[in-house]
């Protein structure tokens, strides 16, 4: 070790034991082999010991010529996909999230996490939490946006875009568990950094989300996009947040230069608008949201 240390060797063969805190900063590149029997913990750990200094480091994770585990494959793409500065904290949810939590009040400390998810688990006990702090007589509201919509069009990624399911199904994971538009945004630029520019159908499928994470608060009940037009329905039994609603977007509106036209029947306010694809349909729902979040928050 000191020998590797002085840089005297250039290569050093050891076990696992260099995972805990050994510091060369003029090693540069690591070999695992049999990298599939790690834990996702510790292949983070041993990845960790190049890359300390200034020096592009280099980790090469090797297998054996053989079909490996779903877990040992889901591992490895992990730490593949999670290369930047400071992504420790995603490694150790996900290592949390195929593992399973354990009981919080109790002495186990793996297992019954894994079967629902860690997102549902968590929202769970923020639900339960916010429940038992309600005061007396107030009504507890879900604080998440329910609607129907409906598009001329696939919102979802295809197998000629990302052949690999596994891939497939860690980006619906990834989209599934966006708090916020942009989370959405760093899910799309790593996306369009792996695989490539982003085909309409993965573009709607992100933009779906965003309609969702924005749309709680202002009575949306479905959305209809076409190719040529959108449909923005609107639940609303006031009549002064009617009229509201009506003043504040027919001036986004206007100074969008969108053509439209508002139809009001039965507490349901309807704005169709004239647009020429579903993409450019949904970025202007998206921009309508963030507008009413904005002019009435």
């Amino acid at each position: 070790m000191n020998e590797m240390l002085l840089g005297e060797i250039d290569l050093l063969v050891c076990t696992t034991i260099i995972e805990a805190g050994v510091d060369l900063q003029n090693v540069n590149t690591i070999f695992v082999y049999d990298s599939q029997n790690y834990g996702l913990s510790q292949l983070y750990q041993i990845r960790g010991r190049v890359g300390r200094s200034s020096i592009q480091a280099y980790c090469y994770l090797l297998t054996p010529n053989m079909e490996l585990s779903s877990g040992a494959v889901e591992r490895l793409r992990t730490l593949q996909y999670n290369v930047a500065l400071g992504s420790g904290y995603n490694i150790a949810v996900r290592d949390f999230e195929m593992r399973g939590g354990g009981n919080l009040f109790g002495i186990e400390q793996s297992g019954h996490l894994s079967n629902i998810g860690l997102n549902f688990f968590n929202k769970m006990i923020k639900e339960k939490a916010l429940l038992l702090n309600v005061k007396k007589n107030e009504i507890y509201e879900e604080k998440e946006g329910v609607f129907n919509i409906s598009i001329d069009g696939e919102a979802l990624i295809p197998d000629q875009y990302m052949s690999n399911q596994e891939d497939r199904l860690f980006f619906y994971r990834k989209i599934s568990i966006c708090v916020d538009i942009l989370d959405v945004d760093k899910v799309k630029e790593e996306i369009r950094d792996r695989f490539g520019v982003l085909p309409v159908s993965v573009k709607l499928l992100l933009l779906v989300k965003k309609t969702r994470l924005l749309s709680f608060g202002f009575g949306l009940s479905f959305l209809k996009i076409t190719g040529v037009s959108c449909s923005i329905f609107f639940k609303l039994n006031d009549n002064k947040k009617v009229v509201l609603m009506v003043k504040n977007l027919s001036g986004f509106f206007n100074k969008s230069h969108v053509d439209f036209s508002v139809k009001y029947d039965s507490n349901v306010l309807v704005f169709n608008i004239n647009i020429s694809n579903m993409v450019d349909s949904m970025i202007i729902v998206v921009d309508v949201l963030k507008f009413l979040k904005n002019e009435l928050s």
